[in-house]
């Protein structure tokens, strides 16, 4: 399958499958096995970013990382694109990298400032606040931290020319309006590129996880059941 630490994950996996889970308290598994996870998600970082690194997907004849995730892992192409974000910005910013590493942060976290610096595009500044980033990751819940990376986007916006700041003018003007008429809801919604992507994700995850065969919905119809469904 792999190395000798991934075939023995793969034994260690089947062996969990075949425990007796009936009539056990889970809780304990639960917080064990979620941090695990996160850290095997680190592993697997890890590897996208030296195979990203060194172009092994042109070995494949795949023109990039993503088309090769997407491809060969069964990867929907926007998680293959978050993957190579993280694994770029991990290798940009060590210090996270080795808290994902040792499970002392998550992958939240890490997905969270991976969007940032994409949107940002202002990667010397973002990498020269790898000490606050680590910090962040280590100390604080993603909420918080959510507040300060667009705070980032702020302050990233505000030192560009006039014709650049109109992004970071788009967060002074969100907005999210409701009405209801006759039984039906209409909502009115305007977000900044970071709060998009997550809504928008929370939305394209939810909808690929009710399809059903022969689904006779529009792909509009399947969103607005998708947002209904998001818990």
């Amino acid at each position: 399958m792999g190395g000798d630490g991934v075939d023995m994950l793969a034994e260690a996996i089947g062996t969990l499958g075949g425990e007796d889970i009936d009539g056990r308290f889970l809780g304990d598994d639960l917080i064990a096995l979620t941090g695990l996870v996160g850290r095997l998600q680190a592993e697997v970082s890890r590897r996208v970013e030296s195979f990203d690194a060194r172009g092994d997907c042109c070995a494949d004849g795949h023109r990039s990382t993503v088309g090769w995730l997407s491809a060969n892992c069964r990867m929907d192409p926007g998680d293959a694109s978050r993957e190579v974000r993280a694994a770029r910005m991990v290798r940009a910013v060590p210090s996270v990298r080795e808290l994902w590493e040792s499970g002392a942060t998550t992958t939240a976290h890490v997905g969270r400032l991976a969007r940032v610096r994409h949107l940002a595009k202002a990667d010397r500044e973002f990498d020269a606040l790898a000490p606050v980033w680590a910090t962040l990751c280590a100390e604080h819940d993603t909420k918080l931290f959510g507040n300060v990376l667009a705070s980032f986007m702020d302050r990233v916006g505000n030192t560009r020319a006039p014709e650049d700041q109109q992004a970071a003018g788009v967060i002074e003007r969100r907005m999210l309006a409701g009405s209801k008429c006759l039984g039906v809801g209409l909502l009115d919604a305007r977000l900044d590129g970071l709060d998009f992507e997550t809504v928008w994700d929370a939305i394209e995850h939810e909808r690929d996880a009710g399809r059903v065969q022969d689904d006779e919905r529009t792909i509009d119809q399947q969103r607005a059941d998708a947002l209904v469904a998001i818990e």
